[in-house]
């Protein structure tokens, strides 16, 4: 490829993943967490962070293929990659594989391009058009994807603590009384408690 157009990829996909700040930002911080917690809105604010999370992903994987074309060692298997939909389907397909095991093995990357599996002809048709239709080339671009993933900013503890909380939402727990969080800060310092 030319370095003109090569040149014109890369800041297409710096672009596309610069536009992708304010969605993040919209979803990772939504409003309805400030709002009064209920069960109903602690899941929709779970759903949205998980949604700003899969678009965090996906602008590495654009940042990290302009970064790999500018130097010029973009694996062979992205090379027909050109939109954010197409990366999305394949974290989809990522996706999919990762749970194959809960679906036992029906979604896993060699059954998704298995023309047998008739469940997955529309996503199969997407991934031949992109030279992917195959396993191993398959596994091999979703493994250059990955290797261009930016570091969760979002720490799993504290998504972990974040889910016992809203699994609290709404419950009766007699003699528990929920304390907002700046409160039992304020409480804790002025009772000097100490480690």
């Amino acid at each position: 490829m030319p370095q003109l157009l090569i040149n014109k990829k890369a800041d297409k996909f710096k672009t596309l993943a610069d536009a992708l700040d304010s969605k993040i930002q919209y979803y990772l911080k939504p409003a309805i967490t400030s709002q009064r917690p209920t069960r109903r809105r602690a899941n929709i604010a779970a759903s949205m962070q998980q949604e700003g999370q899969k678009l965090q992903q996906i602008q590495g994987w654009l940042y990290g293929m302009a970064a790999a074309l500018e130097q010029d060692n973009l694996s062979p298997v992205l090379e027909a990659i050109a939109n954010r939909s197409q990366l999305e389907l394949l974290q989809q397909v990522l996706n999919w594989d990762k749970n194959s095991d809960r679906y036992g093995g029906r979604s896993s990357i060699s059954e998704i391009c298995n023309p047998q599996n008739t469940h997955f002809d529309h996503t199969r048709i997407k991934l031949t058009a992109l030279k992917l239709g195959e396993p191993n080339h398959l596994r091999a671009a979703i493994e250059a994807l990955v290797s261009f993933s930016v570091k969760a900013s979002v720490d799993p503890l504290q998504l972990k603590i974040q889910e016992l909380e809203r699994s609290l939402i709404g419950l009766q727990i007699p003699g528990f009384f929920p304390t907002p969080e700046k409160l039992a800060q304020r409480l804790v310092e002025e009772a000097n408690i100490q480690k």
